[in-house]
Order: C-alpha cells, then sequence, then structure tokens
C-alpha cells in the first residue's frame, strides 16, 4: 500500500498514473471531502475517482 499526499497536477503524466496504480492512495484533502477520514473511506474515496478516470480513458 502507498499512500501519498497529494499531486497537483491530477490531469497531467504524474496524475494519470498514481491514479491507476491499485494499491496507491492519494490522501490529499480534496479527494476525501477536506474532513478525516480511516483508510478504508480512503480506499473508497480513491476508488471512485479511479473508476470515473477509467471510464474518461476507454
Amino acid at each position: 500500500m502507498h499512500v501519498y499526499g497529494h499531486i497537483h497536477r491530477i490531469i497531467g503524466e504524474e496524475g494519470r498514473f498514481m491514479i491507476m496504480q491499485e494499491r496507491a492512495f492519494n490522501a490529499g484533502c480534496m479527494m476525501n471531502g477536506y474532513v478525516p477520514c480511516t483508510l478504508e473511506e480512503l480506499e473508497r474515496n480513491n476508488r471512485i475517482i479511479r473508476d470515473s478516470a477509467s471510464v474518461k480513458e476507454v
């Protein structure tokens, strides 16, 4: 598991790479509704973003 702060350019090459990594989780506040969250919530929130990014790529 890789938990990282955030990437400023989520739409850039680095952001696209990291969001598609199955075990990498962005712990940035904007990913989590600007509130503290549990590890399970962090995984869920990132999965939602990852799934929506996968749809846009196709």
